[in-house]
């Protein structure tokens, strides 16, 4: 059993490795947008959303990892899927992907689905069975929340991530073929809804520093874009690092949004300008952090 002393350590360092991680690819987007001419007040703001990012993840360090209990799980991936509605409700059943606070508008979806993924993944390690019929649920609640405002590109991306998560839940010595036989129907019944999504989207002109960020860098060199892609790959190879299901779901969510980044249909996760992604990676960071033994989950 760890020491308090080293399990310290082991936090520390863990969010040392996500703060720099996420702190990379925020910094190349800010520097690729600041070579394009992109305001000075929306380059602060992005180093606002920053520091909240890392402060949510310096939060976890002291956490000491003590999400455990199956209920308050439950309850908190119950929570935030169920937020998911929030901007479909409030713009009376309209479509709508932003939450409207003030003259602010919070893209939600960014902001929510990195920590969902990981506290599912804690369910499904600490609840067993029970946990993978919840698990269920919530991944239904959040799917059908998703359809509905449209937005098909987190809906896929939540889609392969959840098919992901489920398939790395089976436990040591159990059969594949249930869990694998559940994986495709999570993938199915996602790319069904993902479908319906991308049919009533209304397409949205990309804009260059935030769907079009790697375009932008492009355009400024091979260097920039080698840097900016380079940052990328620090950001999922520090998730893989956590070594637990969840983090790996994770980054199978980042990595199916960061695919889709050429066809401009979604904001670049941290790199391109918008609070909902740095937001999302700091509650993301903070969940990794708080569960019971993060950093070393099994690898069955």
């Amino acid at each position: 059993m760890l020491s308090a002393e080293s399990g310290l350590r082991r936090r520390i360092m863990l969010a040392a490795t996500l703060a720099l991680a996420g702190g990379l690819v925020a910094g190349s987007g800010m520097a690729i947008m600041q070579a394009a001419g992109v305001s000075a007040g929306l380059l602060r703001l992005q180093v606002l959303f920053l520091v909240v990012s890392l402060l949510l993840l310096g939060l976890g360090v002291f956490a000491q990892g003590r999400l455990s209990r199956p209920g308050t799980l439950l309850a908190l991936c119950a929570v935030l899927a169920a937020s998911l509605l929030l901007p479909w409700l409030l713009s009376g059943g309209v479509q709508a992907r932003w939450l409207a606070l003030g003259a602010f508008r919070l893209h939600l979806a960014p902001v929510v689905l990195p920590a969902l993924l990981v506290l599912l993944g804690g369910l499904l390690d600490h609840a067993g069975f029970r946990g993978q019929r919840a698990a269920l649920a919530v991944l239904g609640v959040a799917g059908l929340a998703l359809m509905l405002q449209p937005d098909p590109a987190q809906l896929l991306a939540l889609t392969l991530a959840a098919a992901l998560l489920w398939m790395s839940a089976r436990p040591p010595g159990a059969a594949l073929g249930r869990h694998a036989a559940w994986a495709l129907v999570i993938g199915a019944v996602g790319l069904g809804l993902t479908v319906i999504a991308w049919q009533r989207a209304e397409p949205l002109a990309a804009v260059p520093h935030v769907e079009g960020i790697l375009h932008l860098a492009a355009a400024q060199g091979p260097w920039m874009l080698a840097a900016a892609l380079l940052a990328i790959v620090s950001l999922l190879a520090a998730l893989l690092m956590v070594q637990s299901r969840g983090a790996r779901a994770a980054a199978a969510y980042f990595c199916t949004l960061l695919a889709l980044a050429p066809l401009q249909v979604t904001p670049v996760p941290l790199l391109g300008f918008g609070a909902g992604p740095l937001l999302g990676w700091g509650t993301m960071a903070l969940a990794v952090l708080a569960l019971k033994d993060a950093g070393h989950g099994r690898a069955d």
